[in-house]
């Protein structure tokens, strides 16, 4: 990447065309898949990051490790990609708001520091979603608006969704390994040698034995038929 790199002072300029995306990275099993999904299909230049989203259901510290081993992997198997985290702790509140605003005001820092850093800005985010799981349509403006303010005063990048899959879907995409190594519990239970099992009863894990439970009824030799992201980002 060296030869892609201009040195003026304390300033470095990418010589490069092709696109920066940042990919806000939870460890869970909808991010993981845009990750793996854009590191294979296309050649941006991946920014993933992960945020530590301190609140009372303490996932953070696995959801922290699964997305290091995740990111360890990725970058053995597929290609090179930058990393960044940082941390909100909502804590000491009695109500936290929505994650998917949250990530939008930290994604647009770290579009700006991407800019300040290569004098170029990011062109889009794109963060996991799957069909059972799909947003309410009246938070786009405040995803967005978040996501410009903290960006200011660089241009936010593009959001950007793919194509809306389920969950099963997006497993059978990818390689078994990292589906593993995924962590979607919001109530983890944590044991007494330091390790932490899945609740096994929180919406999330409803979801991922649903999720499973359709996995295993595709019959076995099925085409998988996700959209190429040469279809999409024409």
């Amino acid at each position: 990447m060296m030869s892609n790199l201009e040195i003026h002072g304390n300033k470095i300029k990418l010589r490069t065309q092709k696109k920066a995306t940042i990919v806000p990275l939870s460890g869970g099993i909808d991010s993981v898949y845009v990750l793996e999904k854009l590191l294979k299909e296309t050649d941006d230049i991946i920014l993933a990051h992960h945020i530590h989203l301190l609140n009372q259901d303490g996932r953070h510290k696995v959801e922290a490790e699964r997305c290091r081993k995740i990111v360890d992997w990725c970058r053995k198997e597929y290609r090179p990609f930058e990393y960044s985290e940082s941390a909100i702790d909502h804590r000491g509140l009695y109500r936290k708001g929505f994650d998917i605003i949250a990530v939008a005001f930290e994604v647009g820092i770290v579009g700006r520091s991407y800019a300040s850093k290569f004098e170029r800005v990011a062109d889009r985010w794109i963060f996991g979603l799957c069909m059972e799981e799909e947003q309410d349509i009246n938070r786009r403006p405040h995803i967005i608006n978040a996501c410009a303010a903290s960006s200011f005063p660089y241009p936010s990048p593009e959001l950007f969704r793919l194509p809306i899959i389920s969950k099963s879907e997006q497993m059978r995409y990818m390689h078994e390994d990292l589906v593993d190594l995924c962590w979607t519990c919001r109530e983890p239970i944590w044991r007494d040698d330091g390790g932490f099992d899945e609740c096994e009863k929180c919406p999330s894990c409803d979801l991922m034995t649903n999720a499973r439970d359709q996995l295993k009824a595709i019959p076995e030799g099925k085409p998988i038929t996700v959209t190429s992201l040469e279809n999409v980002f024409r």
